[in-house]
């Protein structure tokens, strides 16, 4: 397209893209409509110049604006365009139409396909990134180099936008394995690939020289200023965080600040601004407090922060990743300063409350309250933790660490922890076809299986209740912290449990180690010790760990293993032996040295930390241990080799 209209129409073409991109789209726009609205242009000029102005409307999120310039303004000059052009407009329409989820506007691609086939029309010369492939791989970047820049090039001048940013993905690839990570970074976001991106940053880690990293940022912050550029750019700042020079973080941030208004008008359902504040959260804790005091005076003018929600399980877009900024920026903000923004930040965890964020509020205040004044300390012991009222179990788990201790008034830590017991007991349910399930709190999904007259129910659950005891383990009485153990311990034993739910309750389990009694103790060992083994039960109802993990499984799914549960278990045992030395002894001596030779390098890891665990070991566990240290596989040799030292 670009190759048949004017010179003049071609350079405003090149000078909008080049505004746009460094962040005056107003600029962009402006002078396309000039020259639209005042020059006698032929209709050719007319549609390239209007349909860059959609295609950067569209880059910068505002899709529907994109949409109104293909159906008033591009559409009625259609029929006085070549055919080839038209059917390049036409696909670009249906891109637009479907960021705004227009079935009528997407319906009509497969018939434009159909008709480029039939014209012998291609947007991609399959033959020539070929040739520059061929080329790469035998070392001959001086002629893949030129092979994928000629392309770049023609489909630039054809005005075929994913065709474009194909071809940007191979020039991205190849300026990486050259060496340029400016030049890579930049094509990577011209891409709109999030995975070439991603190399770019693996790039990046290995080398971790300050040159090249200066090189790209600079690069990235003169060229990645639309709203899908900027996402990919946050990304790559995301990711070499650990390494961005110390002078680059507060230029960074300003330059990502004004994206986090909460006011824009992108139509992206606030991917741009939510990736803004997630990437000032990874380096706001090297800013300088000026800085830091301006992110926290975005953050309380935001839309989100003030806003309260219906139900407390409305989802609040945006706060989490707010509050998660505000809490990197607390790092370098002065103690004396913290007790406004305490004030600003107490109706989060009060009449503001959303159990989306609220764990992030919490941990926002755990950590103010580790740096602020004692007064301030004094005015979130008092917003948090009520008198009288009942608790959330994560201001439970972190009761000590703000100085509070959870009374037993009225045996109600008792009555709290009865009620947790029971909640466990119906984590697996089998009820008729034609009675109710009990709801479990805590529930994150449920998986059911029916049967002719039954159905079974596995909530896969959150054990943030569990934890909180946990916490505060030392308050409740023998007789509840043996009831509930022995309530997780029949979770893990039940076969029709998921394996996610075992592992977890294993974990749990761990935590009361150092207070459960030697019946306790023994009733695990029981519970555990086959599982430890490598049995572990399983009902034919449930779906299959192998098959979920199986690489050709159409459902795959990284989803627990069989042994991870063994070496969990199987760490367990150990740390409770520990804690209650001589309990389970020669019994858990035999199973541990089983678990040192075993097949899957996850149990033989999880044995040696075991190994750590345990008071006293046998003579025949040594020679193990040692030739541990030589074990091949990297996810168990490094921490068999630290074990066999430890306890050499």
């Amino acid at each position: 397209m670009l190759d048949l209209i004017t010179n003049q129409s071609r350079i405003l073409v090149a000078t909008a893209r080049r505004l746009a991109h460094c962040g005056d789209l107003n600029s962009a726009v402006e002078k396309i409509e000039a020259v639209v609205a005042t020059a006698s242009l032929p209709p050719l000029d007319v549609a390239a110049l209007l349909l860059t102005e959609a295609e950067l409307f569209h880059l910068n999120g505002a899709f529907s604006r994109s949409y109104e310039i293909f159906e008033k303004r591009i559409a009625p000059i259609l029929p006085r365009l070549p055919h080839a052009v038209a059917l390049t407009i036409e696909l670009n329409r249906v891109e637009v139409a479907s960021s705004l989820f227009h079935s009528t506007g997407v319906s009509s691609f497969y018939g434009l396909v159909d008709e480029m086939r039939i014209a012998g029309l291609e947007h991609w010369d399959a033959s020539s990134l070929l040739h520059a492939y061929r080329q790469r791989n035998s070392g001959k970047s001086y002629d893949s180099l030129p092979a994928i820049w000629r392309e770049l090039n023609r489909t630039y001048q054809q005005g075929r936008w994913t065709a474009f940013r194909d071809v940007s993905r191979y020039m991205a690839e190849e300026c990486l394995r050259i060496g340029e990570f400016g030049d890579a970074a930049f094509h990577a976001v011209i891409a709109g690939n999030e995975d070439v991106t991603k190399e770019v940053i693996t790039c990046l880690s290995l080398t971790r020289t300050v040159q090249e990293v200066r090189g790209v940022l600079e690069k990235l912050l003169v060229t990645a200023n639309l709203a899908s550029h900027f996402k990919l750019a946050c990304i790559v700042v995301q990711g070499c965080a650990e390494f961005i020079p110390d002078d680059y973080v507060d230029r960074l941030i300003m330059w990502i600040l004004p994206r986090c208004s909460g006011h824009s008008a992108h139509e992206d359902f606030g991917a741009v601004e939510r990736g803004a504040w997630k990437t000032i959260s990874k380096i706001a804790s090297r800013c300088s407090p000026e800085t830091a005091e301006l992110i926290v005076e975005m953050a309380l003018k935001h839309p989100s922060w003030s806003m309260i929600p219906q139900q407390v399980n409305q989802m609040i877009r945006g706060r989490e990743e707010i509050v998660d900024a505000i809490f990197a920026a607390v790092s370098t903000i002065q103690p004396e300063s913290l007790g406004a923004l305490v004030e600003a930040a107490i109706p989060l965890a009060v009449e503001r409350r959303s159990s989306d964020d609220f764990n992030n509020v919490v941990d926002l205040f755990a950590h103010m309250f580790s740096r602020a004044p004692e007064t301030v300390k004094a005015a979130i012991k008092a917003a948090l933790y009520p008198s009288g009222q009942p608790l959330p179990p994560v201001l439970m788990q972190l009761a000590p660490h703000f100085g509070v201790t959870i009374g037993n008034q009225n045996d109600q830590l008792e009555k709290y922890a009865q009620t947790v017991t029971q909640n466990l007991y119906i984590v697996v349910q089998r009820v008729k076809v034609v009675d109710d399930a009990v709801p479990v709190n805590g529930t994150v999904m449920t998986w059911t299986s029916q049967k002719e007259h039954e159905i079974l129910l596995v909530h896969s659950v959150n054990c943030a209740d569990v934890y909180a005891i946990a916490r505060n383990r030392k308050q409740f009485s023998d007789a509840a912290i043996a009831a509930l153990v022995a309530a997780l311990v029949d979770g893990v034993i039940d076969c029709d449990n998921l394996l996610q739910n075992k592992i977890v309750f294993i974990d749990c389990i761990l935590k009361f180690a150092d207070v459960i009694s030697v019946k306790t103790a023994n009733y695990i060992f029981d519970g555990l010790a086959p599982i430890a083994e490598g049995t572990i039960e399983s009902s034919s109802r449930l779906p299959c760990d192998e098959h979920q993990n199986h690489p050709l499984s159409r459902m795959r799914m990284h989803s627990t293993t069989q042994c991870q549960v063994t070496g969990h278990a199987l760490f367990t045992l150990a740390r409770i032996e520990r804690h209650l030395q001589g309990t389970f002894g020669e019994r858990l001596q035999s199973i541990v040295e089983v678990a040192l030779v075993s097949e899957s390098p996850e149990i033989r890891q999880n044995a040696f930390a075991a190994v750590r665990e345990m008071p006293s070991i046998s003579e025949s566990t040594w020679m193990p241990l040692f030739m541990g240290t030589r074990d091949p596989d990297p996810r168990a040799g490094l921490l068999k080799m630290v074990s066999a030292v430890f306890l050499c």
